[in-house]
């Protein structure tokens, strides 16, 4: 992987990757019992980025989904949950497509929460969902 001019990198348009279904979990349970419907949309790095989610596709859509069934709906509820929600859920998209050199881990060990942003050279650069329901 080359390292593009960064500047004339980001003129060009956003690239968006779009998971064919919603996902659709059911919440671990608080006082009565709730699902979550969601529809996952990743903005992308570059073409290169998109192609390896679709290789991918099987087991992100499997990672996703493991998250998902961790959540409580009032983990949901706020915006901050949501977007800690995205942030996890791009970080475990991008730990799958390019896994992190254990050397480098080691430092980072103490791992904290991901941040609203990502590396500027990660795959994935945000999830976003376009549809969010919880009922």
């Amino acid at each position: 992987a080359k390292k593009k001019d960064k500047k004339g990198d980001h003129a060009s348009a956003p690239s968006f990757y779009k998971f064919d279904k919603a996902f659709t979990v059911k919440l671990q349970t608080e006082q009565q019992e709730a699902y979550l419907q969601a529809e996952v949309q990743l903005r992308v790095l570059d073409g290169a980025a998109q192609e390896s989610i679709k290789q991918y596709e099987p087991e992100l859509k499997h990672r996703i989904m493991l998250i998902l069934l961790t959540k409580k709906a009032s983990d949901l509820a706020t915006a901050p949950g949501v977007q800690r929600l995205s942030n996890e859920i791009r970080e475990t998209v991008n730990n799958t497509l390019e896994p992190p050199n254990p050397k480098k881990s080691k430092e980072k060990a103490e791992a904290k929460e991901p941040g609203d942003t990502a590396a500027p050279e990660a795959p994935v650069q945000a999830v976003l969902f376009t549809s969010f329901i919880i009922q």
